[in-house]
């Protein structure tokens, strides 16, 4: 699933797997919902890196970078960018090892 209002841009070599999604907005509802207050639309892009790999079932959200070469392990939620040549895993997404 591609969320592209806020921009998604994926470089070459990229890999996007099986059910994942990459959310670019975060709103809880129409425009006077009781939570706007609290938790406003949230809009930003999201960048995947030349070579990278996100694998089944990942969730990446809002202004978030995925690196250069790197791997978002299955069922990741990325809430954080991610550095180049890592591989990142669990909720929220965590460095695992350097590649």
């Amino acid at each position: 699933m591609l969320d592209v209002r806020g921009g998604i841009r994926l470089e070459d070599d990229v890999t996007i797997s099986n059910r994942a999604s990459i959310v670019t907005h975060i709103n809880v509802g129409f425009p006077d919902h009781p939570l706007q207050k609290m938790y406003p639309m949230k809009e930003s892009h999201v960048l995947v890196k030349k070579g990278a790999y996100v694998a089944t079932g990942v969730i990446v959200l809002p202004n978030v970078s995925i690196g250069k070469e790197s791997v978002v392990a299955a069922g990741a939620v990325v809430t954080k960018s991610v550095s180049d040549h890592v591989l990142v895993a669990g909720v929220p997404a965590v460095v695992k090892k350097k590649l």
